[in-house]
């Protein structure tokens, strides 16, 4: 049993005192959960005993659970305040019959099942950051008040299950809705406040019309914006931060003046600064640390870190006429950006806690950083990031960084752990991240030729070792390889996407293996070459062909935009000799006209009597033909003859449907008399040379 103090002697008041009083709401808790269950209606659950009532302050204590387990109001005129979880039951419905209600860090709105409702009539409903909503109707009714008090760098989702709005979604315009900055320094950013797991009807249109959208303590520092986003059903804060721009009215060139800025007060946390065509001085004798998570943005500026700078969290974007110069640079938690042409010239670049850096090439590469010293302050997280999203230059090897003293190594850097490293907007180029020991410099490979070794365990075209590559990784899309040591190859499923492989006596194989597939690579196969195994998926492949190469795979499927090349030699080309023929279907539809077959006489003999009149060459001889393909299908097939010596006619492709066969025809016509003349005269001059030597 309870005891209740007030019934002692000491605590007797005469009436005429308590009617001086003011009046005060009782405080009831849900604490101790005596009754056995976690039911609201369990008058033992409550401390002091009894079910709360009317005018009740309702504290619901952190880690307990009530269960509102009744189908109507919440007591009048009553504060209900949510440590722990309130939950609607399978027989419930809670109705806030005016209620103010805070939902606190560690407490939660949840609902047996997610059609229980949330009747939020006439209610004022708190969210502090860390609050959650997690399952049940949110139902706008009456006028109602929503607020949302944001933590320092953010706002944790809530995720009721639906939107309702009683009498339609018109009445929005009932509700008030506000945004509390009052606490928060998380910088320009967009928060999902409450993002309902239903899709709803209502829209940003609608939303707009509410009573009041509403940003608060926001002080000279944010602004921030409510909306609706359509597409997620979510009620979404957009928070920017105001520009600190520098105008230099002190005219000392000191960050720490507060009258070199334009609103005459020094940047604080979370702010956007601006320094535009100036000289700025960090002076670290007088403090080392910029305010937190600053974003800070220099245009044709420089910023000099003097002594030293301690970035704690900044974001720090340097244009292609900006620098970082001075001293010590402590990159605490700071993101740099650095466009082409940018400088960072300071005596020391110190990687501490998660760092990010990012190079913008230009058209034509970056111009390197060139910090004096590279150093590590315990095991930071660190992410490189090049982005070639203007790069349209050739075949080179990029210094991002070139460090004049560093104790950094290649194995290191692109091992993983501690390193994270991407390429971004990459469009048709292959570039790999790597560091240079032997000149300590970050460097960005781009479109460079990767060698085969074969120094791996296997003979596997997906083992990194096996290759040359300067970030010690396997073959990546659009990679330009060269396997031209002898070895024979192995792949098995997908290449990399958009490969190029120039095959110089070697050979590619899947025998033993899964089917290859070609993934839109293009396949140089030169006169010593080998494609060979099972199962070939040319998948949007190009494969050329020199006369002499080899193909004898199994199955040849053809498969999306195809493209094959032979090469003729000066008489004649080698069959290739696939086993079986196949058209497959990928992002097209299966058909012989997704295929071009080019015919390249570069290197065929003009005329000589080993070739005159007409000729027929057997390219591909296909042990089966596994579709019923025949000459007037093949037919549909587009079909280019390139480098025709003047004397070469009528040249065509055909499917010799007896020999199940692609075959090439033309006619070497005889020379014009003078031409004839000539070849004899150059044939008596050929046999005078060797009868004089």
């Amino acid at each position: 049993m309870k005891l209740n103090p007030f019934n002692s002697p000491a605590y007797l008041i005469p009436a005429f005192a308590l009617m001086s009083l003011p009046l005060a709401h009782a405080q009831i808790s849900f604490d101790d959960g005596a009754a056995g269950d976690s039911n609201w209606t369990s008058a033992d659950n409550w401390d002091p005993n009894g079910v709360p009532g009317t005018g009740n302050t309702i504290t619901i204590g952190s880690g307990f659970t009530v269960d509102f387990d009744i189908a109507g109001n919440l007591p009048g005129s009553t504060t209900l305040i949510v440590d722990g979880t309130l939950s609607v039951t399978s027989t419930g419905v809670l109705r806030a019959n005016g209620a103010d209600i805070t939902v606190s860090s560690t407490g939660e709105l949840t609902a047996a099942t997610s059609g229980k409702f949330y009747d939020m009539n006439n209610a004022t409903v708190t969210f502090q950051d860390g609050a959650q909503f997690t399952q049940g109707v949110w139902e706008n009714k009456g006028t109602n008040t929503f607020n949302f008090e944001l933590g320092t760098t953010g706002f944790n989702t809530l995720t009721p299950t639906q939107l309702s709005v009683s009498g339609g979604n018109a009445n929005i315009s009932n509700a008030t809705y506000n945004v509390d900055l009052n606490n928060y320094s998380g910088g320009t950013q967009t928060l999902s406040l409450v993002d309902y797991t239903n899709t709803s009807t209502m829209t940003d249109a609608v939303f707009q019309t509410a009573a009041g959208l509403n940003a608060l303590n926001t002080g000279s520092t944010y602004s921030a914006s409510l909306a609706w986003n359509d597409s997620t059903s979510a009620i979404e804060a957009s928070i920017e931060a105001i520009a600190h721009n520098w105008d230099g009215g002190a005219s000392d060139g000191q960050w720490k003046s507060a009258n070199n800025w334009d609103l005459n007060e020094l940047p604080t946390a979370g702010d956007s600064v601006t320094i535009n065509n100036a000289s700025v001085n960090h002076n670290g004798n007088t403090g080392q640390f910029l305010e937190d998570n600053l974003n800070v943005s220099l245009v044709d500026s420089t910023l000099n870190g003097e002594s030293v700078i301690r970035l704690s969290g900044a974001t720090i974007n340097v244009d292609s006429t900006s620098a970082l110069t001075g001293g010590f640079w402590d990159l605490n938690n700071a993101t740099l950006n650095f466009q082409d042409g940018a400088q960072f010239t300071a005596s020391y670049w110190e990687q501490k806690g998660t760092n990010v850096f990012d190079f913008e090439l230009s058209s034509t590469g970056f111009t390197a950083l060139t910090p004096t010293n590279f150093a590590n302050s315990g095991s930071p997280t660190t992410t490189y990031t090049a982005d070639l999203a203007s790069y349209s230059g050739a075949t080179q090897d990029v210094t991002l960084v070139d460090f004049g003293v560093s104790a950094l190594d290649n194995a290191t850097f692109t091992g993983g752990g501690q390193y994270t490293l991407s390429i971004d907007n990459t469009g048709t180029n292959a570039a790999r991240l790597y560091y240079d020991d032997a000149t300590e410099a970050v460097k960005l490979s781009i479109n460079e030729t990767v060698t085969w070794t074969g120094n791996g365990a296997n003979d596997l075209l997906t083992t990194a070792a096996n290759w040359n590559a300067p970030d010690n990784k396997a073959p990546i899309t659009n990679d330009t390889l060269l396997i031209n040591n002898g070895d024979t190859v192995q792949h098995t499923n997908n290449l990399a996407n958009n490969l190029t492989i120039n095959l110089e006596g070697s050979a590619l194989d899947n025998t033993g293996l899964g089917a290859i597939r070609l993934n839109n690579a293009t396949i140089n196969v030169d006169a010593a070459s080998t494609l060979s195994g099972n199962f070939w998926d040319l998948d949007g492949a190009s494969i050329v062909f020199e006369d002499g190469a080899q193909a004898n795979m199994a199955t040849w499927e053809q498969k999306d935009l195809n493209s094959f090349t032979y090469q003729l030699g000066a008489y004649d080309f080698t069959t290739l000799t696939p086993g079986q023929f196949r058209t497959g279907g990928g992002g097209l539809t299966a058909n012989i006209a997704n295929a071009t077959y080019i015919a390249d006489f570069s290197n065929f003999a003009n005329y000589s009597l080993l070739n005159d009149g007409l000729n027929t060459i057997t390219l591909m001889d296909f042990t089966s033909d596994g579709v019923g393909m025949d000459n007037t299908q093949f037919q549909n097939a587009t079909f280019n003859y390139i480098n025709l010596g003047s004397n070469i006619e009528n040249a065509a492709f055909a499917w010799d449907n007896s020999l199940e066969a692609i075959t090439l025809t033309f006619t070497v016509a005889v020379p014009e008399p003078s031409s004839t003349a000539l070849l004899g005269l150059g044939g008596l001059a050929l046999m005078l040379r060797r009868k004089r030597s």
